[in-house]
Protein backbone atom coordinates (compact mmCIF):
# COMPACT_ATOMS: atom_id res chain seq x y z
CA UNK A 1 0.00 0.00 0.00
CA UNK A 2 0.75 3.55 -0.91
CA UNK A 3 0.00 6.81 -0.16
CA UNK A 4 0.99 10.10 -0.73
CA UNK A 5 0.55 14.27 -0.35
CA UNK A 6 1.91 16.97 -2.39
CA UNK A 7 1.11 20.55 -2.10
CA UNK A 8 2.61 22.85 -5.88
CA UNK A 9 2.31 26.69 -5.99
CA UNK A 10 3.61 28.22 -9.20
CA UNK A 11 2.74 31.31 -11.11
CA UNK A 12 0.54 31.17 -14.60
CA UNK A 13 2.50 32.40 -16.98
CA UNK A 14 2.07 34.33 -20.25
CA UNK A 15 1.69 31.29 -22.27
CA UNK A 16 -1.87 30.59 -20.87
CA UNK A 17 -4.57 32.16 -23.30
CA UNK A 18 -7.13 32.69 -19.95
CA UNK A 19 -4.44 34.82 -18.15
CA UNK A 20 -2.57 36.92 -20.55
CA UNK A 21 -1.37 39.20 -18.57
CA UNK A 22 0.20 36.45 -16.10
CA UNK A 23 -0.67 37.88 -12.81
CA UNK A 24 -2.72 34.35 -11.64
CA UNK A 25 -1.37 32.05 -8.48
CA UNK A 26 -1.95 28.78 -9.17
CA UNK A 27 -1.84 26.16 -6.27
CA UNK A 28 -2.02 22.40 -7.11
CA UNK A 29 -3.31 19.81 -3.92
CA UNK A 30 -2.78 16.25 -4.49
CA UNK A 31 -3.50 13.15 -2.92
CA UNK A 32 -3.12 9.61 -4.04
CA UNK A 33 -3.52 6.13 -2.74
CA UNK A 34 -2.94 2.45 -4.03
CA UNK A 35 -2.52 -1.25 -3.02
CA UNK A 36 -0.99 -3.25 -5.13
CA UNK A 37 -0.48 -7.21 -5.19
CA UNK A 38 0.87 -9.61 -6.84
CA UNK A 39 -0.89 -12.56 -8.60
CA UNK A 40 1.42 -15.12 -10.55
CA UNK A 41 2.58 -13.49 -13.81
CA UNK A 42 0.65 -10.74 -13.52
CA UNK A 43 0.73 -7.53 -11.10
CA UNK A 44 -2.38 -5.47 -10.21
CA UNK A 45 -2.72 -1.82 -8.69
CA UNK A 46 -5.82 -0.33 -7.51
CA UNK A 47 -5.35 3.60 -7.31
CA UNK A 48 -7.20 6.65 -6.60
CA UNK A 49 -6.57 9.99 -7.03
CA UNK A 50 -8.20 13.55 -5.71
CA UNK A 51 -6.09 16.47 -7.81
CA UNK A 52 -7.78 20.11 -6.39
CA UNK A 53 -6.52 23.10 -8.58
CA UNK A 54 -7.15 26.74 -7.48
CA UNK A 55 -6.30 30.44 -8.79
CA UNK A 56 -5.93 33.48 -6.71
CA UNK A 57 -4.88 36.80 -8.06
CA UNK A 58 -1.95 38.94 -7.08
CA UNK A 59 -2.20 40.40 -4.04
CA UNK A 60 -4.20 37.57 -2.22
CA UNK A 61 -7.14 37.97 -3.66
CA UNK A 62 -9.51 35.60 -4.89
CA UNK A 63 -9.45 35.06 -8.92
CA UNK A 64 -12.79 35.53 -10.91
CA UNK A 65 -11.20 32.66 -12.78
CA UNK A 66 -14.05 29.91 -13.17
CA UNK A 67 -11.16 27.29 -13.69
CA UNK A 68 -11.25 26.53 -9.79
CA UNK A 69 -11.91 22.45 -9.99
CA UNK A 70 -11.20 19.27 -8.08
CA UNK A 71 -10.58 16.10 -10.54
CA UNK A 72 -11.43 12.09 -9.18
CA UNK A 73 -9.74 9.81 -10.71
CA UNK A 74 -9.78 5.33 -9.66
CA UNK A 75 -8.06 3.29 -11.72
CA UNK A 76 -6.92 -0.20 -12.54
CA UNK A 77 -2.97 -0.92 -13.60
CA UNK A 78 -2.44 -4.85 -14.69
CA UNK A 79 1.18 -5.20 -15.39
CA UNK A 80 3.56 -8.15 -16.16
CA UNK A 81 5.43 -9.48 -13.70
CA UNK A 82 7.69 -12.00 -14.92
CA UNK A 83 10.99 -10.60 -15.05
CA UNK A 84 11.68 -10.01 -18.89
CA UNK A 85 13.29 -6.79 -20.56
CA UNK A 86 9.86 -6.01 -21.88
CA UNK A 87 6.50 -6.13 -19.78
CA UNK A 88 3.05 -5.15 -21.12
CA UNK A 89 0.82 -3.12 -19.24
CA UNK A 90 -2.59 -1.48 -19.56
CA UNK A 91 -4.06 1.23 -17.44
CA UNK A 92 -7.86 1.89 -17.05
CA UNK A 93 -9.25 5.15 -15.32
CA UNK A 94 -12.50 6.44 -14.44
CA UNK A 95 -12.92 10.24 -14.27
CA UNK A 96 -14.77 12.93 -12.73
CA UNK A 97 -13.81 16.15 -12.94
CA UNK A 98 -16.47 18.78 -10.77
CA UNK A 99 -16.16 23.02 -10.19
CA UNK A 100 -16.69 25.02 -7.80
CA UNK A 101 -19.09 27.26 -9.90
CA UNK A 102 -21.22 25.66 -12.52
CA UNK A 103 -22.32 29.33 -13.96
CA UNK A 104 -19.65 31.63 -13.35
CA UNK A 105 -20.17 33.98 -16.45
CA UNK A 106 -22.97 35.52 -18.77
CA UNK A 107 -23.87 32.44 -20.44
CA UNK A 108 -23.63 30.03 -17.45
CA UNK A 109 -21.96 27.30 -18.91
CA UNK A 110 -22.01 24.03 -16.90
CA UNK A 111 -18.44 22.20 -17.27
CA UNK A 112 -18.80 19.66 -14.51
CA UNK A 113 -17.41 15.98 -16.68
CA UNK A 114 -17.18 12.56 -16.28
CA UNK A 115 -15.05 10.81 -18.48
CA UNK A 116 -12.41 7.63 -18.29
CA UNK A 117 -8.57 7.26 -19.72
CA UNK A 118 -7.28 3.70 -21.42
CA UNK A 119 -4.00 2.91 -21.96
CA UNK A 120 -1.26 0.22 -23.23
CA UNK A 121 2.03 0.47 -22.59
CA UNK A 122 5.83 -1.38 -22.15
CA UNK A 123 7.96 -1.03 -18.53
CA UNK A 124 11.60 -1.67 -19.71
CA UNK A 125 14.70 -2.79 -18.01
CA UNK A 126 16.93 -3.77 -20.90
CA UNK A 127 19.88 -3.46 -18.34
CA UNK A 128 20.46 -0.88 -15.28
CA UNK A 129 21.64 1.62 -17.92
CA UNK A 130 18.35 1.67 -19.63
CA UNK A 131 14.77 1.92 -17.71
CA UNK A 132 11.70 3.44 -18.59
CA UNK A 133 8.04 3.29 -19.27
CA UNK A 134 6.06 4.54 -22.41
CA UNK A 135 2.26 4.22 -23.36
CA UNK A 136 0.10 5.16 -25.47
CA UNK A 137 -4.23 5.04 -25.34
CA UNK A 138 -7.34 7.84 -25.66
CA UNK A 139 -8.84 10.02 -22.93
CA UNK A 140 -12.15 11.60 -23.09
CA UNK A 141 -14.33 14.15 -20.33
CA UNK A 142 -17.93 14.20 -21.63
CA UNK A 143 -18.67 17.95 -20.08
CA UNK A 144 -22.64 18.32 -18.85
CA UNK A 145 -23.23 21.19 -20.51
CA UNK A 146 -24.46 20.11 -24.25
CA UNK A 147 -22.95 22.97 -25.50
CA UNK A 148 -19.26 22.22 -25.26
CA UNK A 149 -17.97 19.02 -27.15
CA UNK A 150 -16.33 16.74 -24.68
CA UNK A 151 -12.81 17.18 -24.82
CA UNK A 152 -11.24 13.91 -25.65
CA UNK A 153 -7.86 13.16 -27.52
CA UNK A 154 -4.82 11.22 -27.99
CA UNK A 155 -2.67 10.40 -24.62
CA UNK A 156 1.05 9.66 -24.71
CA UNK A 157 3.26 9.00 -21.75
CA UNK A 158 6.52 7.95 -21.24
CA UNK A 159 9.92 7.88 -19.64
CA UNK A 160 13.36 6.89 -20.59
CA UNK A 161 16.30 6.83 -18.45
CA UNK A 162 19.95 6.27 -19.56
CA UNK A 163 23.14 6.49 -17.86
CA UNK A 164 26.16 5.45 -20.20
CA UNK A 165 28.67 6.03 -17.43
CA UNK A 166 28.49 6.39 -13.19
CA UNK A 167 28.82 9.83 -14.22
CA UNK A 168 26.04 10.96 -16.68
CA UNK A 169 22.21 10.18 -17.16
CA UNK A 170 20.32 11.24 -19.99
CA UNK A 171 16.15 11.87 -19.37
CA UNK A 172 13.75 11.36 -22.13
CA UNK A 173 10.25 11.99 -21.09
CA UNK A 174 7.06 12.45 -23.12
CA UNK A 175 3.84 13.49 -21.38
CA UNK A 176 -0.12 14.75 -22.20
CA UNK A 177 -2.19 16.97 -20.08
CA UNK A 178 -6.50 18.16 -20.38
CA UNK A 179 -6.30 21.26 -19.09
CA UNK A 180 -9.99 23.15 -17.83
CA UNK A 181 -10.73 26.68 -19.48
CA UNK A 182 -13.14 29.25 -18.84
CA UNK A 183 -13.15 30.98 -22.70
CA UNK A 184 -16.70 30.53 -24.11
CA UNK A 185 -17.87 27.58 -25.95
CA UNK A 186 -14.14 26.28 -25.57
CA UNK A 187 -14.47 22.63 -23.92
CA UNK A 188 -10.47 22.95 -22.67
CA UNK A 189 -7.25 22.08 -24.14
CA UNK A 190 -4.84 19.45 -24.49
CA UNK A 191 -1.06 19.70 -24.20
CA UNK A 192 1.79 17.30 -25.42
CA UNK A 193 4.83 17.86 -24.07
CA UNK A 194 8.22 16.18 -24.67
CA UNK A 195 11.84 17.05 -23.10
CA UNK A 196 15.31 15.59 -23.56
CA UNK A 197 17.68 16.39 -20.70
CA UNK A 198 21.42 15.44 -19.69
CA UNK A 199 23.42 15.58 -16.14
CA UNK A 200 26.69 15.22 -15.39
CA UNK A 201 29.01 14.84 -12.18
CA UNK A 202 32.04 16.74 -13.28
CA UNK A 203 33.33 15.41 -9.16
CA UNK A 204 31.94 14.42 -5.83
CA UNK A 205 30.46 18.28 -5.53
CA UNK A 206 30.07 19.61 -8.77
CA UNK A 207 26.60 18.49 -11.29
CA UNK A 208 26.12 20.14 -14.21
CA UNK A 209 22.80 19.73 -16.32
CA UNK A 210 21.28 21.00 -19.88
CA UNK A 211 18.22 20.37 -21.27
CA UNK A 212 15.33 21.22 -24.17
CA UNK A 213 12.03 21.13 -24.06
CA UNK A 214 8.74 21.64 -26.29
CA UNK A 215 4.96 21.79 -26.25
CA UNK A 216 2.27 21.71 -28.35
CA UNK A 217 -1.32 23.45 -26.77
CA UNK A 218 -4.71 22.64 -28.67
CA UNK A 219 -7.94 24.11 -27.90
CA UNK A 220 -10.63 21.86 -28.29
CA UNK A 221 -13.86 24.39 -29.55
CA UNK A 222 -11.50 27.12 -30.79
CA UNK A 223 -8.46 27.47 -33.73
CA UNK A 224 -6.53 28.88 -30.79
CA UNK A 225 -2.74 26.16 -30.77
CA UNK A 226 0.47 27.42 -29.26
CA UNK A 227 3.97 26.30 -29.12
CA UNK A 228 6.60 26.55 -26.97
CA UNK A 229 10.40 25.80 -27.45
CA UNK A 230 12.42 26.00 -23.81
CA UNK A 231 15.95 25.54 -23.22
CA UNK A 232 18.04 25.37 -19.80
CA UNK A 233 21.36 25.40 -18.38
CA UNK A 234 22.12 24.72 -14.63
CA UNK A 235 25.01 24.33 -12.39
CA UNK A 236 24.82 22.44 -8.68
CA UNK A 237 27.54 22.75 -6.21
CA UNK A 238 27.45 20.85 -2.99
CA UNK A 239 28.27 22.70 -0.16
CA UNK A 240 28.09 19.78 2.34
CA UNK A 241 26.00 16.99 2.56
CA UNK A 242 22.71 18.68 3.18
CA UNK A 243 23.31 21.61 1.15
CA UNK A 244 23.72 22.94 -2.53
CA UNK A 245 23.94 25.77 -4.04
CA UNK A 246 22.00 26.03 -7.12
CA UNK A 247 22.09 27.94 -10.38
CA UNK A 248 20.13 28.15 -13.55
CA UNK A 249 19.87 29.81 -17.39
CA UNK A 250 16.46 29.15 -19.35
CA UNK A 251 15.31 30.38 -22.18
CA UNK A 252 11.83 30.28 -23.49
CA UNK A 253 10.05 31.27 -27.02
CA UNK A 254 6.72 31.46 -27.12
CA UNK A 255 4.03 31.50 -30.25
CA UNK A 256 0.70 31.52 -30.59
CA UNK A 257 -2.13 31.76 -32.81
CA UNK A 258 -3.74 34.61 -30.62
CA UNK A 259 -2.74 38.51 -32.37
CA UNK A 260 0.37 40.00 -30.20
CA UNK A 261 0.29 36.37 -27.92
CA UNK A 262 3.94 35.57 -28.78
CA UNK A 263 7.03 36.47 -26.83
CA UNK A 264 10.51 35.33 -25.94
CA UNK A 265 11.79 35.05 -22.37
CA UNK A 266 15.37 34.76 -20.67
CA UNK A 267 16.13 34.17 -17.25
CA UNK A 268 18.23 33.39 -14.59
CA UNK A 269 18.03 32.10 -11.26
CA UNK A 270 20.43 30.97 -8.51
CA UNK A 271 18.98 29.57 -4.77
CA UNK A 272 19.74 26.90 -2.30
CA UNK A 273 18.35 23.14 -1.62
CA UNK A 274 18.32 21.98 1.61
CA UNK A 275 17.69 18.44 2.29
CA UNK A 276 17.36 16.16 5.74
Amino acid sequence: ATAGLRYNYSREDQSSVENISGDNDVHELTGTLGFTRDVGLVSATLGANVDRTSYTSSGGAASTSGRDNTLYAASLRLEGNGGAIFEPFAVGSLLLRRFDKTCNDAICENRNANGYELRGGLTIAATPKLTGEVSGGWRIEDIDDNRLAALQGLVVDGTLVWSPSRLTTVTAGLSTSFEPTDLDYVSGSIIYSGDLRAAHSFSDRFVGEAGVGYSYRTYQGDSIETNTLTGFLGLTYAVTRNVAFETQYSYTAYDSTTAGGDYTKNSIEAGFRFRH
